[in-house]
């Protein structure tokens, strides 16, 4: 048995006063607990065990003169707040719709609860837990015009993800106040078709664990928020879709490039910019110099509406598909396409239905209006919408205030609402 030395150069150095004592930590639970502790407790910076995010979350909250034991303030805005608030997000509730009611089926009889809110974190929709008592927090917060941002609720994931304009998490002992440490939360921010934060999508449940990982739902369904909304508001513009995969062509995942009618590139979602790198920044930029499409390729690629291969000019082969506008969307005439389906529903390349000699005489159909004229309607619709502000029904659009005015002018000179017979 060797014996001990009294070298003392055979003795341990005492650790160093700068770094941390940090005893062995070993689920995420005892890694926040033991961040609190530090944080409330010793007034220690917690650097490594939670997010900067969060304890820069909890340094703001402190500094308002919060104290971590202090109850909440959930409670809803004024009625004119509310009110405002629901006008501001009547195209983003309305592409929210159908991604909601999805997300609703797929999570089924849990507990958890769904809430769209906007910019300024004000709940504009939203779905409590379909279990648990009416006074848990997820049923309280859960309702249209309460207040989930930061300063009312504390540390929460959608008021951090409309902070950092990022995709976050948030557990347990990571919310600042105790009362709402009993919520696991994801939160993802929505994006307008201009790159703006619009909302956030987020899903909660108290108590339990998910079982399930929350932030792949609200990662899924806020690109499916993003790509309706994107669509609703770019009614006027050409939209090219692209990805790697023609299946994806059509899905949450696709690339899209809006065009305005000179065939340059309006704007371009995020997957489109990680696709072409070119797009970031590309402003005006013709589509043939960043995608080598000319504008006459767009009207028959998208008349056509089925997949194509696009080598774009660095060298990548993408497929992609064209949508038109929605005035030019129609590729057969209603008279046209009433012959010869006589007047069914069927596929219009199955022929026609009875024989031309028996066919009764197509009854005679009111022409569609004009592109110019939808454009016209669309506009005057949107202004309604907007209390005559040119600048947000400009923004709603994706289209520049001095084309308002002039189909403005154009109206007003006159200008017929269909094409003269």
């Amino acid at each position: 048995m060797p014996m001990p030395s009294n070298d003392p150069r055979d003795t341990p150095a005492p650790p160093a006063p700068w770094l941390p004592q940090l005893p062995f930590i070993a689920t995420p639970q005892a890694r926040i607990a033991r961040a609190r502790e530090r944080f409330f407790g010793e007034g220690v910076r917690p650097t490594g065990l939670v997010s900067e995010a969060v304890l820069q979350s909890w340094m703001r909250c402190a500094a308002r003169g919060h104290s971590h034991a202090d109850a909440p303030e959930i409670a809803r805005v004024s009625a004119l707040r509310l009110d405002s608030a629901l006008r501001r997000t009547r195209a983003l509730r309305e592409a929210a719709r159908v991604e909601l009611e999805r997300l609703a089926a797929t999570l089924g009889p849990t507990a958890a609860s769904l809430l769209l809110a906007d910019a300024q974190g004000i709940v504009v929709q939203a779905s409590a837990p379909f279990a648990g008592p009416r006074e848990a927090l997820g049923r309280r917060v859960a309702c249209p015009g309460m207040d989930v941002s930061e300063a009312a609720l504390g540390t929460n994931a959608p008021a951090l993800a409309l902070r950092t304009g990022h995709l976050c998490r948030i557990d347990g002992g990571e919310h600042f106040f105790d009362q709402v440490a009993v919520m696991r939360c994801a939160a993802a921010p929505i994006r307008d078709l201009h790159g703006r934060l619009a909302g956030v999508l987020n899903l909660a449940l108290e108590q339990r664990d998910l079982g399930f990982d929350p932030a792949l739902l609200v990662t899924l369904h806020a690109a499916g928020i993003e790509r309706r909304l994107a669509l609703a508001q770019s009614a006027l513009h050409t939209v090219l879709e692209m990805h790697v995969l023609p299946e994806t062509l059509g899905t949450p995942s696709a690339g899209l490039v809006g065009l305005d009618d000179d065939g340059g590139v309006a704007w371009a979602n995020t997957a489109a910019r990680r696709l072409v790198s070119a797009l970031d920044g590309a402003g005006a930029q013709p589509a043939e110099a960043v995608l080598g499409l000319k504008p006459g390729e767009l009207r028959r690629l998208g008349e056509r509406d089925v997949p194509f291969p696009l080598p774009v000019p660095h060298g990548l082969c993408l497929w992609a598909r064209v949508r038109l506008p929605a005035g030019q969307r129609r590729l057969v005439p209603v008279a046209t396409l009433a012959e010869t389906t006589g007047g069914g529903a069927a596929d219009a390349t199955a022929g026609p239905a009875v024989e031309p000699a028996s066919a009764p005489a197509p009854v005679p159909q009111a022409e569609a209006p004009s592109l110019a004229a939808q454009e016209r309607a669309l506009i005057r619709r949107t202004l309604q919408e907007c209390r005559g502000n040119v600048s947000a029904a400009a923004r709603r659009l994706g289209i520049s205030r001095g084309r308002i005015y002039r189909q403005l002018a154009e109206s007003e000179a006159g200008a017929p609402v269909a094409p003269a017979g």
